[in-house]
């Protein structure tokens, strides 16, 4: 908008400027010397005026980041009573945003009183030097001055624009960069006309695999050599920090590996295979996220035509026969983020929904860490009624539902540490 405002102040210039030349080459030459000597003497309040849209932006930054970390740690701010300092927190990013909002508005409104004051120096001189100097005629000096007097506003309006295009500089900037890493980060959409689930009957083997993030300086993995056998159970533990996670998202094809390969049956995992491969993941993490939709719709994501027979088996597969029990029962609404739901209850619906997709691979990402013995005894149920069906990855640290795999890889400081059967491996380390 600011550019197109621009452009027509500029044609209306030059026409201005094209009519007084015909009048008087030598004074509207000089005009437009006064005119750029004017430009050049409120460059200094350009420069405030890309300094204070770096600083507004900064503020409304901190105005977002504040207003989303109050409502995700609401909880916390009631159990902890800290309301007051929450609220003083966001009257003091208010009281800030307010002054940089002022600031500029000030710097504007102190920009056009100069400008107008200049200009109308500007004018008396012009009106001298035609005088005394080219001896104009007093008609061609009024249409002169009628000229440049039209023409002032048109400068103005310029000036008003390029202030705010200066204003607006870093939040473009910050739009563009923005844009710039999404592009760079972009991949094609999967859709359902991409291919076919890959199906493998052997094993997903990684072979000196290493991957590092770039806002870290060391390595988050380091040569990994693994094979996670098909239609087996797989545990992957190690402590915080260790590349659990990581290693989870370099298997389901989110993450490239900076070094070493990936293959599927001795398939490589590459670009050209990583989208049809993630048709053939479930993944379950430790914070499940569910719409704010009823528990059909919610687990109709999997698989939008599904029947009801099949969503019913898949929550009786998932010990989640709690659902039959509302009042609404598949009807339920959850409520945001499954707020309705216990955890244990949102965890059973999610493994129900990736019973759904028929996977041939499920991951679970410390999918039980946060559960109590009951919740966790019905989910390690379920994983053991899917041995020898499909084929799954378990992360985390709980003893009891990593001890019935049938291979135990423990990682530490981005390698493995250990890998073999469980019963080796608790043998010979405790």
């Amino acid at each position: 908008m600011f550019s197109v405002r621009f452009i027509v102040s500029a044609f209306s210039i030059t026409a201005y400027i094209i009519v007084a030349v015909s009048l008087s080459l030598p004074l509207t030459l000089a005009a437009m010397i006064l005119g750029g000597c004017l430009f050049f003497a409120m460059r200094r309040q350009h420069k405030l005026a890309h300094d204070q849209g770096k600083l507004l932006s900064v503020a409304n930054r901190r105005v977002q980041q504040t207003v989303e970390e109050g409502l995700s740690g609401i909880k916390l701010i009631k159990i902890l009573r800290s309301e007051s300092r929450q609220s003083q927190l966001m009257l003091e990013i208010r009281t800030l945003l307010r002054k940089r909002s002022l600031q500029f508005t000030h710097l504007n409104a102190a920009m056009t009183v100069i400008f107008q004051i200049l200009v109308a120096l500007a004018m008396v001189l012009l009106l001298y030097v035609g005088v005394t100097s080219f001896e104009l005629s007093l008609p061609t000096l009024l249409i002169l001055v009628l000229i440049f007097s039209r023409l002032s506003p048109q400068i103005r309006e310029i000036q008003n624009q390029i202030n705010n295009i200066l204003h607006s500089d870093s939040v473009l900037s910050n739009y563009t960069n923005l844009m710039r890493d999404a592009g760079a980060a972009h991949e094609e959409t999967l859709s359902e006309n991409l291919g076919d689930k890959i199906k493998f009957t052997r094993s997903i083997k990684l072979s000196g695999v290493s991957f590092s993030y770039r806002t870290r300086g060391i390595p988050s993995l380091r040569d990994i050599d693994i094979e996670i056998p098909c239609r087996k159970t797989t545990a992957i533990m190690g402590t915080s920090g260790s590349g659990k996670s990581t290693l989870a998202d370099l298997i389901m094809g989110l993450l490239t590996p900076d070094a070493g390969t990936i293959e599927i049956d001795g398939v490589l995992l590459d670009e050209e295979n990583r989208l049809n491969w993630r048709k053939s993941i479930a993944y379950m993490p430790q914070d499940v996220f569910l719409f704010h939709d009823t528990i059909r719709n919610n687990l109709l994501w999997a698989d939008e035509n599904a029947t009801d027979q099949e969503l019913e088996m898949a929550l009786k597969f998932a010990s989640a026969e709690f659902v039959f029990n509302l009042p609404d029962k598949l009807d339920t609404v959850v409520g945001d983020a499954g707020q309705r739901l216990s955890g244990g209850e949102k965890q059973r619906i999610a493994l129900a929904r990736a019973i759904i997709q028929k996977p041939e691979l499920i991951i679970l990402d410390e999918a039980t860490s946060a559960l109590d013995l009951e919740n966790e005894a019905r989910i390690r149920d379920t994983i053991d009624k899917l041995h020898d069906d499909i084929t799954v990855i378990v992360i985390g640290h709980r003893l009891p539902t990593l001890e019935n795999s049938d291979q135990l890889i423990v990682l530490e400081d981005g390698r493995v540490k250990e890998s073999g059967k469980w019963s080796e491996i608790m043998d010979s380390s405790g």
